[in-house]
């Protein structure tokens, strides 16, 4: 018999049984916000729902107790490809609603999956310069030598004449 290591035992047992919880969740998503939205051409505010997937609504339709517990799924190698693409799809529909006129909301969101709104840059040029102008001095430093040693030969050797 196994000794029980302690601990509550797995909430899903298999990849294949989340992997259908997770599909029902995305096909009737409970989450939904309520959009209101200026008709022009009936002069008026028209209001309707939109199904909005979120990783929090995800975890507790899943019967997680917070997100740190359906994270550390990932961790396990069986459910690692199951959580990442469960997590991808829910970044997918706050990337749709960048589009919108009011998207701080999903640019939040995206920051809180990983993303991030600043450009990287290398510094590689920097040292490329400094390998160059170092270059160019010893080039220039090499040229001062040379024409040093040619002033001074022309000196040393007498003229002869015709």
């Amino acid at each position: 018999m196994a000794k029980n290591k302690g601990g509550r035992p797995a909430f899903y047992t298999s990849a294949e049984r989340l992997q259908r919880k997770i599909d029902a969740y995305f096909k009737d998503c409970p989450d939904y916000i309520t959009i209101k939205e200026y008709d022009g051409k009936n002069g008026c505010f028209v209001e309707y729902n939109k199904t909005t997937p979120t990783v929090s609504g995800l975890v507790k339709f899943l019967g997680f107790s917070d997100r740190k517990s359906f994270y550390e799924y990932e961790n396990k190698p069986e459910f690692t490809h199951t959580i990442k693409n469960a997590r991808t799809r829910i970044a997918n529909e706050y990337e749709k609603q960048l589009y919108n006129k009011s998207c701080t909301g999903a640019i939040f969101a995206l920051k809180n999956l990983g993303w991030k709104d600043t450009a990287e840059v290398t510094h590689n040029a920097g040292e490329d310069i400094r390998e160059k102008y170092l270059k160019s001095l010893e080039n220039m430093y090499a040229d001062k030598v040379g024409e040093q040693q040619i002033q001074s030969e022309s000196k040393e050797v007498p003229e002869q004449k015709a």
